[in-house]
């Protein structure tokens, strides 16, 4: 899923990088299937509970993944939750994940890099001069909030925009993990395209009935209000469709940049070698949908407007 991150500076400033859903996947323990008992998967998110994840829990509620003979729980991430170690631990089959875009440590002369917390409040009173946002969330709670020297909701033309993906910094985020040992195994190949394929499915369901998918993610009692979501299913629309390859299917240009530059800025300890890099079982999913009828590329769809409501009502 290609996902758009800016940075907010003072003039306000907000930063994109493009992520696509990559496809490699985990399952709990294959057993053999019965209608009595599914195999059960464990996904961890990165965040709170927000139309970011919307596919997911729309597989839940459809029933995709019950159909697909999964039983899935959806663990809510947070600030302090890393997918990867959780992964990693056992306690998760599948992680959900974005690789942190920031500050050069090497050229930071003159900047004082602060933790950004969960609202833009900083940023907004001015107490800093730029903040990491995207498209589908951050933005929209600069838009929702007041500038304090017009009394009005701020509005894009106020801020100072860089854009990630045009300044070449812009990563994969959002892609679908789990390690090396588990994949290995044919029968959690098996379960890992099942549960992608079920997935995507989720996604494709949220790009045609977007209204259906706020209720759906606001059911699950999320912090950020309705409006809110209905902006940011929108966006994350946006970013995912029309889809060139197929929902799901990695970009291996897009990969080798990512590594590049998690590398570069130390990321990642050592260069990411091909085994990080796997679409076989993302296209096996999407070609399973072709198969059923589902329109995996959404090349007629068409972006809605959305009104921004001040404190995202």
């Amino acid at each position: 899923m290609k996902h758009r991150r800016y940075w907010v500076g003072a003039s306000a400033a907000l930063a994109l990088a493009v992520a696509v859903s990559a496809a490699a996947g985990a399952g709990a323990s294959t057993a053999t299937q019965t209608k009595a008992a599914a195999t059960k998967v464990t996904l961890q998110l990165k965040w709170v509970t927000q139309a970011q994840f919307a596919g997911y829990y729309a597989a839940a509620a459809k029933g995709y993944y019950k159909q697909a003979g999964l039983d899935v729980k959806i663990k809510v991430g947070g600030p302090d939750i890393t997918p990867e170690q959780v992964v990693a631990g056992g306690q998760a089959e599948f992680g959900a994940a974005l690789v942190r875009a920031g500050m050069d440590p090497a050229s930071n002369k003159g900047v004082t890099i602060v933790k950004q917390p969960f609202d833009m409040n900083l940023f907004m009173s001015r107490q800093i001069d730029s903040a990491s946002a995207m498209t589908y969330n951050e933005l929209a709670q600069v838009l929702e909030t007041k500038n304090p020297k017009t009394g009005k909701l701020t509005k894009l033309s106020e801020l100072n925009v860089i854009k990630m993906q045009n300044i070449g910094t812009g990563m994969l985020e959002d892609g679908i993990f789990t390690t090396e040992k588990w994949i290995k195994d044919k029968g959690h190949q098996a379960t890992a395209k099942k549960f992608l394929a079920a997935s995507f499915k989720g996604w494709v369901y949220c790009r045609d009935h977007a209204a259906d998918c706020v209720k759906i993610v606001l059911q699950q009692g999320p912090t950020l209000l309705g409006g809110h979501q209905k902006w940011q299913m929108n966006e994350i629309n946006a970013l995912v469709w029309p889809n060139k390859l197929g929902i799901g299917i990695m970009d291996k240009a897009a990969y080798a940049r990512t590594a590049k530059i998690a590398k570069q800025f130390g990321a990642i300890k050592k260069p990411a070698g091909n085994g990080a890099y796997r679409d076989d079982l993302a296209k096996a999913a999407v070609a399973q949908l072709k198969r059923q009828g589902v329109d995996v590329n959404g090349k007629k769809w068409k972006k809605a407007v959305v009104k921004v409501t001040e404190g995202g009502k």
